[in-house]
């Protein structure tokens, strides 16, 4: 069962289709130190449903600016390239990963709210610990759990057993799918990351968010998407399908120190998350819609 389940993965996995042109050259300008934002600028307006995304989405409550924002030259200016370039890449990577089907066992609503609000934590972590990375954390935090939607979409009935053990046998939908299936949504997510060739920062925080040791270099980046991860579980902001069986020990020991997180984390990040929710449902709205 373990080895078909896996080679099932794989065998659907390339059949999967590539990412659009313009993902594919937003992911260039972000990999390249010697793009610029004219070059950003000219791969958003190439598509023209990005284009009013973007500018939907800096328009919003999320970002609260007092004046409208008119153009992507504009957007650039004020908000800065890396941020620009993350909201590109999120959004065209959510309308390709958001399409679910009646007949699958994942709520995409409840999925979506918990991915927004683990990119809001973790960012929330970087800005006191390491800044300069705060925006690739969010996209980081945003898309961590995309291996979940592609087992849930090409493995539904092994993936519904996984659910069936996490309630039976109490728990992490992690460790059901490495008893019911022998591979894990960040293996799954790894193969898809490495086929479409995605920053080695999203790469890594797909593949490792559970396990962030293993990322080596990336450390900083997937502990702070970890800690996040776990955090909003315990505050049970979103819904995966196994929160109750999280606690604040679940949380790396070197990510903790790391990161400086109080002892009684999530805790003192409950009031930020409650305001950063509102925010971040304007986020999922204005680029989902």
């Amino acid at each position: 069962m373990e080895k078909q389940a896996v080679q099932k993965v794989v065998d659907r996995l390339k059949d999967l289709p590539t990412l659009p042109s313009v993902v594919q050259q937003i992911i260039q300008i972000v990999d390249s130190p010697h793009t610029s934002a004219s070059d950003l600028n000219r791969a958003i307006s190439l598509d023209q449903a990005l284009s009013a995304k973007v500018l939907k989405l800096v328009n919003s409550a999320f970002y609260g600016f007092p004046k409208r924002i008119e153009t992507l030259t504009q957007a650039i200016i004020i908000l800065g390239f890396n941020t620009v370039r993350s909201l590109a890449l999120s959004i065209s990577m959510l309308d390709f990963l958001s399409a679910g089907g009646s007949d699958h066992r994942l709520n995409h609503v409840e999925f979506w709210r918990h991915s927004i609000a683990t990119s809001i934590m973790a960012r929330a972590i970087a800005k006191k610990n390491f800044p300069q990375m705060a925006e690739e954390v969010f996209v980081s935090g945003l898309l961590h759990d995309i291996g979940i939607l592609i087992l849930d979409q090409f493995l539904p009935g092994e993936f519904k057993k996984a659910y069936v053990r996490i309630g039976r046998d109490k728990m992490t939908l992690y460790q059901a799918e490495k008893e019911e299936l022998g591979i894990t949504h960040c293996e799954v997510g790894r193969m898809l990351a490495m086929k479409w060739n995605l920053p080695d920062p999203l790469l890594y925080s797909i593949s490792y968010h559970h396990t962030p040791l293993a990322s080596h270099d990336f450390f900083p980046t997937i502990a702070a998407v970890h800690a996040a991860n776990i955090g909003v579980k315990i505050l049970g902001i979103g819904r995966v399908g196994d929160e109750e069986y999280y606690r604040s020990f679940h949380i790396n020991q070197e990510a903790r120190n790391l990161l400086r997180l109080e002892t009684d984390f999530p805790l003192t990040h409950a009031e930020l998350m409650e305001a950063g929710m509102k925010e971040g449902e304007e986020f999922l709205k204005a680029i989902t819609t």
